[in-house]
């Protein structure tokens, strides 16, 4: 049908010419052409995982990311789902985006912020969203620079950072100083972080970057091994010290293979400084089980402390007998969601901890 089309339309008019957003998922990007516009805003693409229809197809990947700028110059938002190898695209893409001035989303798979890409967007004066997490569980990448993401010279309206990356060997170029207006940033690192690496983040994120109101660090490597160096310790409260000067966040998750040494008091000094938090997860499902150092006692701090609380996902100890004081606890005001993770419960406590946390 295509192919119809693209014989019979004039080389200059376009298809559906008041197309304002296209999703685009195969190869053939020259017939994707006749659909842009001047002023189409939105462009997803996804690219099919076979890696021979890959190898095939890259020539016309390449011609369409040099006609795109000036098909829809306005574009607003780009996205980009798949496996492409970034060796052979990374000069045509760079190229591409530093002539989409009016960007200001863009989502690029894993392992594909570079040095000569994170140059370009620099560049783009309303560029505000840069995301380079997986679509799915099959897209993995690891990046060991990021150097250029010193945005001294650019980056001036981003407020969402979204990232895969190995933390570990990461931190030493990670520069965050940079980006005192950043909002939210996701981090995902595929392969072992160190508590040391944890804490340097958000020493980073203290100095750099005060105004977080998101944080989300996903940690757990896809392969674990016990003995693993790098993640052989638990979170101590000294790791989480620099959270405490991030007064404005509002969410905060931590995902880690081993459990938090964090203990019900440590709950209360963070919860007396992160009074604006809705949602608080802290390593509800750590790879191995052991006995939880949080008890039940540790939701009051949230209720005391943080009264707009949607949301609290902890591991504790439901083993614990149940104390007098925590026969009869407080409404909560907005919480709607309790997510106590793979937390050891004894059937006995079940009604009391329920009763507890109505």
């Amino acid at each position: 049908m295509f192919q119809e089309i693209q014989r019979t339309c004039p080389p200059l008019q376009r298809v559906l010419p008041r197309l304002r957003e296209i999703t685009w998922d195969a190869f053939h990007l020259g017939f994707l052409e006749m659909f842009l516009n001047p002023d189409v805003n939105t462009l997803t693409l996804y690219v099919p995982d076979s890696p021979q229809s890959i190898q095939n197809h890259i020539p016309g990947f390449i011609s369409f990311l040099q006609t795109l700028p000036h098909a829809s110059p306005r574009l607003r938002i780009f996205k980009i789902h798949g496996h492409l190898p970034l060796l052979t695209l990374s000069e045509p893409l760079s190229q591409c985006l530093l002539q989409l001035k009016h960007l200001t989303e863009l989502s690029l798979p894993p392992s594909w912020h570079n040095d000569t890409i994170m140059a370009s967007l620099s560049a783009l004066p309303q560029l505000e969203t840069i995301s380079c997490l997986p679509h799915s569980q099959k897209s993995f990448g690891v990046i060991s620079n990021l150097a250029s993401l010193d945005t001294t010279a650019g980056f001036r309206a981003l407020c969402h950072l979204h990232l895969q990356l190995n933390l570990s060997t990461t931190m030493s170029t990670f520069q965050l100083n940079i980006l005192p207006q950043l909002k939210t940033l996701k981090i995902r690192s595929l392969n072992p972080s160190h508590p040391h690496d944890i804490q340097q983040l958000l020493q980073l994120c203290k100095i750099a970057s005060p105004n977080l109101t998101m944080l989300s660090l996903a940690l757990c490597p896809t392969t674990y091994s016990p003995t693993e160096d790098l993640i052989k310790k638990n979170i101590p409260m000294a790791t989480l010290l620099p959270l405490l000067s991030l007064t404005r966040l509002t969410h905060f998750t931590l995902d880690y293979p081993k459990l938090s040494s964090i203990s019900d008091a440590d709950l209360g000094t963070i919860t007396s400084k992160l009074t604006s938090l809705l949602e608080f997860s802290l390593i509800p499902r750590p790879i191995e089980s052991f006995t939880p150092i949080i008890t039940l006692s540790a939701f009051s701090h949230f209720h005391q402390n943080c009264p707009d609380i949607q949301l609290i996902s902890l591991y504790f100890d439901g083993n614990r007998p149940i104390q007098p004081t925590e026969m009869y606890g407080a409404t909560f005001r907005n919480l709607s969601v309790i997510d106590v993770g793979t937390s050891p419960l004894s059937p006995p406590n079940a009604k009391p901890i329920f009763l507890f946390l109505r």
